[in-house]
């Protein structure tokens, strides 16, 4: 259809399709379109975000037990952080061979607290002492996404209800 430009100080309320005047084209017209629009822009938004998550988290995800035999035991691993309690990174060394040098890995865990257990007793299996053993490091990280979503519905509520009391104050005062 035909783009239509509210500004807030409407001057000129002839036309009608400015919604502007006293009686004269109703603020409702410009309404679906601004909605529609918004909408749009509010899953576009969403949609990236869960795109950028799901990638930041999601690189290279192996399960326990390869870690342990593929990275663990190989004498690969630099560094272990627990995120959110809900999954680790796992750090491989810069001096691992190939195309594990300075990889991150992603597990998902169940309970960080079996998982810890399970780290230290294949290390002490391996020989080695409490002081040599892999650094595990507890994080906890807030995304912007997870942030956000509890607010949008509220904000996709709102936003209209705004928009529709700004074209209505345009329209009064002119």
């Amino acid at each position: 259809g035909p783009k239509t430009t509210t500004t807030g100080k409407s001057k000129s309320g002839k036309d009608g399709k400015q919604g502007g005047g006293k009686g004269g084209g109703s603020p409702s017209q410009l309404v679906p379109q601004n909605r529609q629009m918004l909408l749009g822009v509010a899953a576009g938004f969403t949609a990236f975000m869960m795109y950028m998550g799901a990638s930041q988290d999601m690189s290279d995800e192996i399960t326990i037990q390869e870690m342990m035999r593929e990275y663990l035991m190989k004498g690969y691993v630099d560094k272990i952080q627990i995120v959110n309690k809900a999954y680790s990174r796992v750090h491989l060394r810069a001096d691992a061979p190939g195309q594990y040098a300075s990889k991150t890995l992603v597990i998902q865990l169940g309970t960080p607290e079996a998982f810890e257990t399970k780290l230290e007793q294949l290390q002490t299996e391996l020989g080695l002492s409490p002081l040599d053993h892999v650094p595990i490091q507890y994080v906890s990280e807030t995304s912007v996404l997870g942030e956000l979503m509890p607010l949008l519905p509220s904000l996709l509520f709102l936003i209209p209800i705004i928009m529709v009391m700004r074209a209505m104050m345009g329209g009064g005062m002119g």
